[in-house]
């Protein structure tokens, strides 16, 4: 408790065992209200099928991470993938499955992310990924593009081992757009991303599509 900051006292010797007792008492109550309340925090951005941050919290950080580019000169992509027929998936093999294969794909997602990006539940099928930009323009729409392409391509070779029964072959589609190229604000960013995605599903799936340019 004192090493943790949870008491702010001095206590001169020799002192009294009650009083002690009491001030330790109360430092442990006040860490596990620390303890409840950040646990409270987690579950309140957090998505419980795959674990990731859910809607809200993306949105929230969406809107944040505009902010700092708008004042810092930067730019950020915006990248929504959706799990490739997954409806067929959930009619065939049911929700328990289905939601495994969520988890599955969040994780691979998350993992194959780089480090400072983001990775969130959209909603039912759909991920996705903030991604701060090293570069800015056509520069940084190529480099966002890319690291989209590592992500679906991984999931086009490597087969889900989540199915009780057997593997199979999961892929993703996904719509791109960049700040400031696609949209000046999240509302703007979201909607050009979506429209992105719709034209990758349209075109036969397992694919990236970049927004038009506003």
């Amino acid at each position: 408790a004192l090493n943790n900051n949870d008491i702010h006292k001095f206590f001169l010797k020799p002192w009294e065992n009650e009083y002690l007792l009491v001030q330790m008492m109360e430092a442990v109550q006040t860490h596990r209200t620390l303890v409840e309340k950040a646990h409270f925090e987690y579950l309140s951005i957090t998505d419980p099928v795959t674990q990731l941050t859910n809607h809200r919290h993306f949105q929230d950080q969406l809107r944040r991470h505009i902010e700092l580019c708008r004042s810092g000169g930067g730019s950020l992509a915006l990248a929504i993938f959706d799990v490739d027929h997954f409806k067929s998936f959930n009619d065939r093999f049911g929700h328990p499955e289905g939601d495994r294969l969520l988890f599955n794909v969040a994780s691979q997602l998350k993992a194959l992310a780089s480090p400072n990006a983001l990775v969130s539940r959209y909603g039912g099928e759909e991920f996705t990924l903030i991604l701060p930009l090293q570069s800015t323009g056509e520069a940084g729409l190529i480099e966002a593009t890319a690291a989209c392409e590592r992500i679906r391509a991984h999931f086009e070779r490597k087969p889900f081992s989540g199915l009780s029964s057997s593997p199979a072959y999961v892929t993703i589609s996904a719509g791109l757009a960049c700040f400031p190229a696609h949209g000046n604000d999240a509302s703007e960013l979201i909607d050009a991303a979506d429209r992105a995605l719709y034209q990758a599903k349209r075109q036969g799936r397992n694919q990236i599509s970049t927004a038009s340019k506003k």
